[in-house]
């Protein structure tokens, strides 16, 4: 999982995912990619099922509709990227990469295109950023 480089092999670090993690993460991208375009064409911008929604239709749809509209209006999408892109930067974890990953495809497709642009190349800085293996100097335990 993790690769050394550099001159000093014992201390600095590369955090690589393996092969299995990355193929995990990519088809999961895909899927969130296509079912938020689906979303985002044929619930939100889909003109019949707004105006239904925007009379007083009241069943799940647009109730779901609603949500969605409220939350990448609020800039939820991206800004949830953009959190766990830092955190991933900090300290690189698979989990938080895969959430800033999707998060950020969900901004993309959803109006939350600046932070979840943001939030994709801090991504990318996690992956190119060593790490300090072994003890930590100047930091508690």
């Amino acid at each position: 999982m993790h690769r050394t480089t550099g001159p000093a092999l014992a201390q600095l670090t590369v955090f690589e995912p393996s092969r299995a993690a990355c193929l995990a993460i990519l088809s999961l991208m895909v899927l969130t990619a296509c079912g938020g375009l689906w979303w985002r064409f044929y619930v939100i911008e889909n003109a019949a099922i707004a105006l239904g929604c925007d009379t007083g239709r009241g069943d799940t749809l647009c109730v779901l509709r609603q949500l969605t509209v409220g939350l990448f209006n609020s800039g939820l999408f991206g800004g949830v990227a953009v959190f766990s892109a830092v955190l991933s930067l900090w300290r690189p974890s698979l989990l938080l990469m895969a959430v800033a990953v999707l998060a950020a495809v969900l901004g993309l497709t959803l109006y939350n295109t600046a932070a979840a642009a943001l939030a994709c190349g801090l991504v990318i800085l996690a992956l190119a950023r060593p790490e300090l293996s072994g003890p930590r100097r100047g930091r508690l335990s």
